[in-house]
Formats: C-alpha cells, sequence, structure tokens
C-alpha cells in the first residue's frame, strides 16, 4: 500500500491537479481514496467534486480514472458539525 498526501493541493489549481492526475497515471492506482475534513461541511462536497472532475478531466482517455472511495475525517473535533456528523455514523 502506498499513500500519497497531497495536502495543500487546492483543487481550483490548476497545475496542481495536473500533477496529481500525473500521480495516478504514471502509478495506475488500484483504489483512489478522498479525504476530507467533516468539519468543512458543503466545502468538502465541493472539494470532492473538482478534485473528481480533474482527474476525469485529465486522465487519458483509453483509461479514465475517479475517485473510488471518500474517508471523512476529524470527527474527535468538538463542534457543532462535528457532533452531528457523529450521531449520523
Amino acid at each position: 500500500m502506498v499513500l500519497i498526501d497531497t495536502a495543500g493541493r487546492m483543487q481550483d489549481n490548476e497545475p496542481l491537479m495536473k500533477a496529481l492526475s500525473r500521480l495516478i497515471v504514471l502509478n495506475q492506482p488500484d483504489l483512489i481514496v478522498f479525504i476530507g475534513e467533516a468539519l468543512t461541511g458543503n466545502d468538502a462536497s465541493d472539494q470532492l467534486m473538482k478534485f473528481n472532475k480533474a482527474i476525469v478531466d485529465l486522465s487519458p482517455k483509453d483509461n479514465i480514472r475517479e475517485i473510488d472511495a471518500i474517508i471523512l475525517s476529524k470527527f474527535d473535533t468538538v463542534d457543532e458539525k462535528g457532533t452531528f456528523l457523529n450521531l449520523l455514523i
């Protein structure tokens, strides 16, 4: 298993998204997992959609990839949003 931390990758920064897509093309991972911060609310959904679109748009046409799974992190933070999300799980 290899984990690649893309911390600081802004979904609206096209050069960074191209670099991320290049990593996927070169390494051919079995699974692409998006890990997002649970406390960002709708921003996490927006970020997920933009990351996925960038991966799809920048994939080679003969091997289009998408995000396969989602993990939400930071459920341990004391906050109304975190408490609400904990209740949902």
